[in-house]
């Protein structure tokens, strides 16, 4: 099911971020990564991890951000984990005439 948080709209564009069900684990978490055009970044949030919101203009930056925030986020939360996986979902909509 996609939640109207996963619903944005670009220059009159309506673009459906699909979050696919997964069975993941405890110690697993889905990371949507989307682009958002007007502002030329990268965005990366999950709904498993409050606070997570990063933004960067490279693809590849914004998952060593995420890879280093998510940790940290997680014990703030009271979540001790020693080993934790990350599945990355991105989806980027080009327009071509």
């Amino acid at each position: 099911m996609v939640s109207k948080k996963n619903i944005n709209h670009y220059k009159g564009i309506v673009v459906c971020l699909r979050v696919s069900c997964y069975n993941y684990g405890m110690d697993e978490y889905l990371i949507t990564l989307f682009w958002d055009d007007e502002a030329s970044v990268w965005i990366a949030e999950s709904p498993d991890i409050p606070g997570l919101i990063l933004e960067s203009h490279s693809f590849d930056e914004l998952i060593e951000k995420v890879k280093t925030a998510i940790p940290e986020l997680l014990e703030i939360g009271g979540t001790k984990l020693q080993e934790i996986k990350l599945h990355f979902k991105a989806e980027h909509l080009a327009v071509v005439a």
